[in-house]
């Protein structure tokens, strides 16, 4: 439990912003995952600003969703919009 609180601290001082951050329990007891990797996707990149390789652009649409190579996927004919959750499948 200790190396997770270590982790948090040290992503907040690698600038992932608070909202982004999960709460120790949701990994120690597994019950919130999803809280834990929208914080490794946004420590994924902050790491451009460091010069290392990162995941997706480090900034933010008009609407507040990260931008980047993976909000739009194709998939077949269709199109998944990512950063809106929304899918559309031709």
């Amino acid at each position: 439990m200790e190396n997770i609180n270590n982790f948090l601290l040290s992503a907040t001082a690698l600038g992932v912003p608070s909202p982004e951050q999960f709460q120790t329990v949701d990994l120690w007891e597994k019950q919130n995952l999803n809280s834990v990797v929208i914080c490794l996707q946004s420590l994924g990149r902050k790491a451009s600003t460091f010069g290392k390789p990162s995941i997706g652009k480090t900034g933010t649409s008009a609407q507040g969703h990260p931008t980047g190579p993976f909000d739009k996927v194709n998939i077949n004919d269709g199109v998944v919009d990512v950063a809106r959750k929304k899918v559309k499948i031709i």
